[in-house]
């Protein structure tokens, strides 16, 4: 399957593409995440190919004139309209011609009638000052394409404290099961679901 995606820069007309990738790509892809996503908060190589080789994870290179200038790996589920978009990031040359915002819309469409959900580092608990740029710039940019962060929820992914954002417009639900939801097929182990915590306002937290 691939989508189009076109839009103006300048006086040029940009068109992107959006492929499903296989088992067979996810080395191409995993390398990627390497480059573009520290440890912390990257799954395993085999995690992602078992992931998308069995369909609970659905992979997507997008391209710009035939070469790769992004990519994105999500979490769809159909019972809940909503599609978790676990990795998404763009090739470092591609930066400052709209590829975010290509991407972002080309899974939009991938994904009609869904919620898109993302994770992203939490800066208030950022101690170093360019990092924190970095988180800050990155939310703003989700913020422009759409996306709110979900108010007095704390998140905690396997010890990185993280904000969950959503599009504009999709349907409201109790964050705590959707999350479990997300992520409980994949562990497989319901024990590693005390990675995955979500915690209110009031500082409770609800663990699988």
């Amino acid at each position: 399957m691939i989508l189009p995606w076109s839009n103006i820069y300048g006086e040029v007309l940009v068109t992107f593409t959006l492929m499903c990738i296989g088992p067979e790509d996810t080395r191409a892809l995993y390398r990627r995440m390497k480059r573009d996503f520290p440890s912390s908060e990257r799954a395993p190589y085999f995690a992602v190919r078992r992931g998308v080789s069995s369909g609970l994870l659905e992979g997507y290179f997008m391209l710009l004139g035939g070469d790769i200038c992004g990519y994105a790996v999500c979490t769809p589920l159909d019972s809940e309209e909503s599609t978790l978009i676990n990795y998404l990031a763009v090739e470092p040359e591609a930066r400052g011609q709209g590829a975010g915002t290509a991407l972002l819309g080309l899974l939009a469409e991938r994904y009609p009638g869904h919620r898109l959900v993302l994770e992203v580092e939490n800066p208030a608990f950022e101690k170093d000052a360019v990092k924190k740029d970095v988180m800050l710039r990155r939310i703003s940019f989700y913020e422009r394409a759409g996306y709110h962060i979900i108010d007095n929820v704390r998140y905690r992914l396997f010890g990185v404290e993280m904000l969950i954002m959503t599009s504009s417009g999709g349907p409201a639900g109790d964050v705590s099961a959707l999350m479990r939801a997300f992520y409980l097929p994949a562990l497989r182990n319901g024990r590693l679901m005390k990675f995955v915590e979500v915690i209110d306002e009031r500082g409770a937290a609800e663990n699988g």
